[in-house]
């Protein structure tokens, strides 16, 4: 349970911590975020209790998954930042 309260705190916090400063270190917050969510969900595909898919297939989707909402976080940033200028 701490570890979903700490993957949560990444993402919320570096929203917030974004919309509220002017950050030069954009990169701060979402890589932690970014590596836990790759690590989580190939966790998840990977455990006996999860999907039990092979390990390779897994961390192929993991990364997958933290490329996909690293994009989608750019995207993000990137209208953000227009708009607040």
């Amino acid at each position: 349970m701490r570890g979903l309260i700490n993957f949560v705190y990444l993402y919320v916090m570096g929203g917030y911590r974004m919309a509220c400063a002017e950050r030069k270190d954009v990169l701060c917050d979402p890589v932690p975020a970014l590596f836990m969510t790759a690590v989580c969900t190939t966790y998840i595909l990977v455990a006996p209790e999860g999907f039990g898919l092979s390990y390779v297939l897994s961390c192929a989707v993991g990364g997958g998954v933290a490329v996909l909402l690293f994009g989608m976080f750019m995207k993000w940033y990137l209208q953000f930042k227009k708009t607040r200028v």
